[in-house]
């Protein structure tokens, strides 16, 4: 009777290690929520169309920039394998110093989708690719001092990203996340002249108004890091 019960209780063990050594950080049906503060920087290319009356006048320019981001986002189980997500990302981009006279801020929102494809089947840590496909919007805010002629900019375009993200968890719900990925923006971008300028330009009397749009183009990387939860 004694050898029966030991032997019930090994049976047990057994079966209780066997199903943590074969249990995934991602499953079919898990719901994840990753939040990640991190940095991305963009080499930049923009192309600004000036028309003032009759004339019309483009110009191209490459620089660069940079951003703190913070995103939000919620992943479900799909497979075993497979995930499909959402995430909301803000941008709040530095200023260069010689820009500092002119601009005050720049701020971009954006809205993904994100396909996931996890490639471990460990207990404790969730390594995956992802793609990302959404839209953004961003806001330039110019100071208002003598001889600047823009009072604000609205951009609205088109995100992606593909990368890689490791979530490693420390308990069954909660862990720390890492990502490393390509970013993507195209944006087309509309400029609001000060009233001052408005004035001033509708005193000449020009024929076919007066307008300044571009389009931008970023292209860069993004490391992000935070907190993972999942349930």
């Amino acid at each position: 009777m004694k050898t029966n019960i030991k032997l019930l209780f090994l049976i047990i063990a057994i079966f209780s290690l066997s199903s943590q050594l074969y249990s995934q950080a991602f499953e079919k049906g898990n719901w994840n929520i990753d939040t990640d503060l991190g940095i991305g920087i963009y080499g930049t290319k923009s192309t600004t169309t000036t028309k003032i009356g009759p004339l019309t006048q483009s110009k191209s320019e490459v620089d660069g920039t940079a951003s703190s981001v913070f995103r939000l986002g919620v992943e479900y189980g799909l497979t075993n394998r497979i995930g499909l997500g959402v995430k909301f990302g803000y941008n709040n981009y530095f200023i260069a110093e010689e820009d500092k006279d002119t601009l005050n801020s720049v701020k971009g929102v954006d809205f993904l989708i994100n396909f996931n494809f996890h490639l471990l089947k460990a207990n404790r840590n969730d390594l995956f690719i992802t793609l990302g496909l959404g839209v953004s919007n961003a806001k330039w805010e110019y100071n208002t001092l003598p001889g600047i002629f823009l009072s604000s900019a609205s951009g609205k375009g088109s995100y992606f990203t593909f990368g890689i993200t490791d979530r490693i968890f420390f308990s069954d719900n909660f862990g720390i996340l890492f990502n490393l990925s390509y970013a993507g923006y195209k944006y087309d971008v509309t400029y609001e002249l000060t009233e001052e300028t408005k004035t001033a330009l509708s005193g000449f009397g020009l024929f076919g108004g007066y307008s300044i749009d571009s389009e931008l183009i970023l292209r860069g990387v993004y490391f992000g890091t935070g907190l993972a939860i999942k349930f």
